[in-house]
This record gives C-alpha cells, sequence and structure tokens, in this order.
C-alpha cells in the first residue's frame, strides 16, 4: 500500500525489513500488521509501506490468508487450491 495512504489511515510502521527489488538493489521497507476485510471475510494480513505515489495491490500473503489466486491474465481473483504439503 502507499505510505501515504495507510498514514491517512492512522496506520503505523511496525517493523523494517530489507527486500531485494527486481533490478537487483535492496531497500529497507516498513511493515505493519492490519486488518483486512474483502468479500465480507476479515483477516489480519502484513501490509508493506510503499512508495507514497505507488498503487494498492494485494500481496501474496493477502492472497493465501483469504485463499485467491489470479486468474491466467492476471484480470481476476479466482478460489485457490491450497497445498498442505
Amino acid at each position: 500500500m502507499p505510505s501515504s495512504m495507510l498514514n491517512m489511515l492512522g496506520v503505523s510502521p511496525e517493523w523494517t525489513s530489507v527486500f531485494e527489488l527486481a533490478e537487483g538493489s535492496s531497500e529497507e521497507l516498513s511493515l505493519a500488521e492490519i486488518r483486512l476485510r474483502l468479500n465480507n471475510q476479515d483477516r489480519t494480513v502484513i501490509c508493506l509501506f510503499g512508495n507514497p505515489d505507488s498503487q494498492p495491490l494485494l500481496g501474496a500473503h493477502t492472497l493465501l490468508a483469504f485463499g485467491l489466486a489470479l486468474d491466467a491474465t492476471g484480470d481476476e481473483l479466482l478460489p485457490a487450491r491450497l497445498n498442505l504439503s
């Protein structure tokens, strides 16, 4: 989520972690646990404080928490087949 949006919502960073970016550099970013409602279901998920101008998106942790996956085109959320092994 954009950090500006999280700040507006009153969400405060709880910890930081170093992430490796696609081009190979690394960046230390803030994270927090938040309560999220999606399709009338509530879950606690990990939220990354993105750049203020970034677009909000659902990450792998959130998709897994809600049992969802992207379709092949990336346009639609579908029920995921979860693996217990």
